[in-house]
């Protein structure tokens, strides 16, 4: 039993230009990393059941993961739930997750 989780990361229109140059996107399911890049889709497959799932940056040459706000999905067998993480207009506002209908 099984499905999947497609994350594309976005930039708020603010600061979207910065971040693009300055930091690289990183996902966070279940407490493990996952490198991603900005506006394309990455597929995390995933066991059925109750997830945690988080988006975050780290800037060029640091270690830290910032702007992380986990949220929860459950995820059914079989189920792809598509998911928008864009971050707010300042650089270290977190990311909110929001569920679409289509990739």
């Amino acid at each position: 039993m099984s499905g999947q989780i497609v994350v594309t990361v976005r930039g708020h229109w603010v600061n979207a230009c910065y971040l693009w140059v300055a930091a690289r996107p990183v996902l966070v399911l279940d407490g493990v990393e996952h490198p991603t890049r900005w506006g394309k889709a990455t597929t995390l497959s995933v066991d059925a059941g109750m997830h945690t799932l988080a988006a975050g940056i780290r800037y060029r040459g640091t270690p830290w993961l910032l702007a992380l706000l986990p949220r929860e999905f459950d995820v059914a067998d079989d189920q792809t739930i598509h998911v928008i993480a864009r971050n707010g207009p300042m650089n270290s506002d977190p990311f909110s997750l929001t569920v679409t209908d289509s990739p």
